[in-house]
C-alpha cells in the first residue's frame, strides 16, 4: 500500500450524510456504535437543523447523494413530520429514515402522507424483536412509500458487529482510516459540523456517562460555515482524524443481539 492510499480515501462526488434525530432510543441495543443507552433524552432542534440544511444546500446546490435520518430512534421525534419536509425543501437526492421499526404502526396517516409526499424512504433494520413486518409493508404500499428491511429474516438468528475502541489512543490513526469501512461513508452532521464518522460527535455520550476522556479536537471535524466550499469539505472528510487512532477496524467482533446492559466494556 502506497503513501496515497494510506492516506485517504477517494473523496466523494456528491456529499452524503446522517444526522441523529434523537440521541436517545426506545430499544437500547448492547454495544450501540451511538452509544444510545447511555444518552440523556435529546431532540434534534428543527431550527438549528434548517439552519445547518440551508448552509449545505448553498454549498452543494441542493444535491446530495443520500441523507439519513437516524438516531437514536427518529420515530421517537415529537417534530418528525417538520424535520422531513426540511430536509427535503434544502435537497435533492435520496432521504430516508432509518428505524428500528417499532413506532411505525403507531404513526398517523400525516406520516406516511408526508413521507409519500416528500419522497421519503424507509429503512428497517431488522433486529430479533416481535414486530409485524407484514402489516408494516401493507402500509407502505397503501402510502407508495419505498419501504426496506436492512439484515436478515426477521425470523433468523442474526450477528452483531460490535466496534470497540482502544481508551488509550494508541493506534496508528492513518493505518485505521485507511481500512475502515465506515470513513468517509458513515459521514455524521451535527451543530454545524461534519466528522468522517459518527464517533468523534457521540462520544460524549460515553465520556459523560462514565467518566473518562475519549479527547475530540477541533480537526475531527470539519464547520460548515467556516468551509468556503463543498470540495473543500469532501476533501477533508476522505482524510484521516487524529480520532482514528481510539478506533479497532480490524478487531470487529460478531456476537448475538441483546439488550445493553451499559457496561463499559460494551464499547472498549
Amino acid at each position: 500500500m502506497n503513501t496515497k492510499q494510506i492516506m485517504e480515501h477517494k473523496p466523494r462526488s456528491l456529499l452524503r450524510f446522517n444526522v441523529d434525530l434523537t440521541d436517545h432510543c426506545n430499544l437500547n441495543c448492547n454495544g450501540c456504535g451511538h452509544f444510545s443507552p447511555i444518552a440523556n433524552e435529546k431532540y434534534l432542534d428543527p431550527i438549528s437543523f434548517e439552519k445547518d440544511c440551508k448552509r449545505l444546500s448553498e454549498l452543494t446546490n441542493g444535491k446530495v447523494e443520500r441523507i439519513e435520518l437516524m438516531g437514536g430512534e427518529p420515530l421517537l421525534h415529537p417534530q418528525l413530520i417538520d424535520i422531513i419536509c426540511i430536509a427535503r425543501k434544502y435537497f435533492e437526492g435520496k432521504i430516508t429514515i432509518m428505524t428500528n421499526g417499532v413506532l411505525l404502526l403507531k404513526q398517523s396517516d400525516i406520516f406516511w402522507t408526508s413521507c409519500q409526499n416528500n419522497k421519503i424512504d424507509i429503512d428497517m433494520t431488522v433486529y430479533p424483536i416481535n414486530i409485524d413486518v407484514e402489516n408494516i409493508k401493507k402500509k407502505a404500499e397503501q402510502f407508495n412509500v419505498l419501504f426496506m428491511l436492512i439484515g436478515e429474516d426477521v425470523d433468523k438468528p442474526r450477528l452483531w458487529y460490535h466496534n470497540k475502541r482502544d481508551l488509550n489512543g494508541s493506534q496508528n490513526y492513518i493505518e485505521n482510516f485507511s481500512t475502515c469501512k465506515w470513513a468517509n461513508n458513515c459521514i455524521y452532521l451535527k451543530d454545524g459540523k461534519l466528522s468522517t464518522c459518527v464517533l468523534p460527535l457521540t462520544v460524549n455520550h460515553f465520556n459523560d456517562f462514565f467518566g473518562e476522556t475519549f479527547n475530540v479536537v477541533k480537526e475531527d471535524s470539519i464547520d460548515i460555515y467556516e468551509a468556503e466550499s463543498i470540495q473543500q469539505i469532501l476533501s477533508f472528510l476522505s482524510k484521516p482524524i487524529k480520532f482514528c487512532r481510539y478506533c479497532l477496524p480490524n478487531l470487529d467482533k460478531l456476537s448475538k443481539w441483546e439488550i445493553s446492559k451499559k457496561s463499559k466494556a460494551e464499547w472498549i
